[in-house]
């Protein structure tokens, strides 16, 4: 946590981390609706949005394992007692 320098906001998670995020949850919305809603009914061309959301997914998850694994302190990861 990181105090910032002319008040007493306290940054909880850097930018990109937000960014990360909510790029994976916006994927994960998108995937789930574009599995079920042909399944309900929905006829739409989910085929083309279903797979590219699938590879920004994967992108930001290699994003997100590479900056924990080299930029990061793996020990701030282990639940600590």
């Amino acid at each position: 946590m990181n105090v910032a320098a002319d008040s007493n906001l306290i940054t909880r998670h850097a930018p990109i981390d937000r960014v990360f995020h909510w790029i994976t949850a916006l994927a994960v919305l998108v995937l789930l609706g574009s599995a079920f809603l042909p399944i309900l009914g929905l006829r739409f061309s989910w085929v083309p949005l279903h797979w590219i959301t699938g590879v920004v997914l994967t992108a930001a998850v290699l994003f997100h394992l590479v900056r924990a694994s080299l930029f990061q302190r793996l020990r701030c990861m282990w639940i600590r007692v």
